[in-house]
């Protein structure tokens, strides 16, 4: 890895299938994104750590050491579609700043329209969320995070967290995942930066939102989501019959001002992706 800046934008797909297919859609979009910060493009495809000792989403606890070389690096997920005008992300990241991330929205109206029904969530503290997966109570802690868009300084993490990956610690039955001990560390450690949420703009809060009901009640329609299984397990195509809805999703987020859109919690499809690249003006995409 030939190292050309200070910064690295990073993205991970390990294995051929889904993955190998949804980085190159958006391969030339984080190639663009990369030179318009002044960061080096890192792409990581094969497991970092070789033994696996945990799961693949894990290994994002790895990647502050693997590129340790950086002063600052952004780590973003397949799913995450980019606004041609998104700032540098990099820009206003305060030297103390180990980790920073997008707060989930707990407590907003959107929060918890997404999860009525769910009292366990609903009724979840931050203290609770972090205690449930066995770490200590602190009142430093300000949120959980979500893990599609984070910036790294290694120099300040990349020690705490590949601790913890190769530690013998567990979540219980909880799939945070690299999520919570991240956000954990920086935040006891007042090491966190809470990125704007223009960032990380999820698709499943923002259908939340009531000027979108209109695809939220498609996500929650039992009708659809029996035909849209069938068709997936017919076709490999998820959300096919709905993909121009997706696009206009998120291209209305765009004209919002999101600067990143993360098509996470279902909402993700190949014909979608690739629509949104060419409706942006990225060249070059598959």
């Amino acid at each position: 890895m030939e190292k050309h800046h200070d910064r690295a934008v990073c993205v991970m797909s390990v294995g051929g299938g889904k993955y190998l297919e949804q980085y190159r859609i958006v391969e030339r979009q984080m190639q663009q994104y990369a030179a318009r910060c002044n960061a080096d493009f890192v792409f990581i495809n094969d497991w970092i750590d070789k033994s696996r000792k945990r799961d693949i989403y894990s290994q994002k606890l790895l990647i502050a050491d693997y590129l340790r070389q950086y002063e600052l690096a952004a780590f973003f997920d397949l799913d995450i579609i980019i606004n041609p005008g998104c700032p540098d992300i990099f820009a206003d990241i305060p030297d103390e700043c180990g980790l920073a991330a997008v707060v989930n929205p707990r407590g907003e109206d959107k929060f918890r329209k997404i999860y009525a029904g769910n009292e366990r969530i609903l009724n979840e503290t931050v203290q609770d969320y972090f205690t449930s997966r066995g770490f200590e109570p602190d009142n430093r802690l300000v949120g959980n995070i979500n893990g599609g868009v984070l910036v790294f300084r290694p120099s300040l993490v990349a020690d705490a967290f590949k601790e913890y990956y190769y530690s013998e610690h567990t979540q219980g039955g909880h799939t945070a995942y690299e999520e919570a001990p991240m956000a954990y560390y920086a935040q006891t450690h007042n090491m966190f930066y809470a990125l704007d949420d223009r960032y990380n703009k999820m698709l499943p809060f923002e259908s939340g939102r009531e000027e979108f009901a209109w695809i939220y009640n498609i996500h929650h329609n039992r009708l659809y989501l029996i035909a849209d299984k069938l068709i997936t397990k017919i076709f490999h195509k998820k959300n096919a019959l709905v993909t121009g809805k997706h696009v206009r999703f998120v291209n209305e987020l765009i004209r919002e001002g999101a600067y990143m859109v993360h098509m996470s919690g279902g909402f993700y499809s190949v014909a979608a992706a690739k629509r949104l690249m060419k409706d942006l003006g990225y060249e070059g995409q598959n």
